[in-house]
């Protein structure tokens, strides 16, 4: 039924609409579906420059007084997010995302 929507008749493989169409939609979706991981994923990222070099000096001048910096885990930075901003949060720039990703 899809050669008939695009206008193939002959059978051939060419590019079509439909073809265009559906890579899209399936770019888009896996876009929307993995937000929420990459936004946890990025948040970790920016967190970890942040405390680069994993030791923080608090108040001191003498680097021997650096106390170790724990570094935070994609659960803790989840839960974070999701008590502090809320669920929508994780879907922040999802449009953007789903707009870059779905011509790929």
């Amino acid at each position: 039924w899809c050669r008939r929507c695009a206008g193939h008749s002959t059978g051939q493989n060419a590019f079509s609409a439909v073809e265009l169409g559906s890579g899209m939609v399936a770019g888009a979706a896996g876009a929307l579906v993995t937000q929420p991981l990459d936004c946890i994923k990025t948040r970790l990222q920016v967190g970890r420059q942040a405390l680069s070099p994993v030791m923080a000096v608090r108040g001191a001048a003498d680097p021997s007084a650096a106390v170790a910096v724990a570094t935070p885990s994609a659960v803790g930075t989840l839960v974070t997010a999701l008590r502090e901003e809320g669920p929508r949060a994780l879907m922040r720039g999802a449009a953007a995302r789903a707009l870059w990703l779905a011509p790929s």
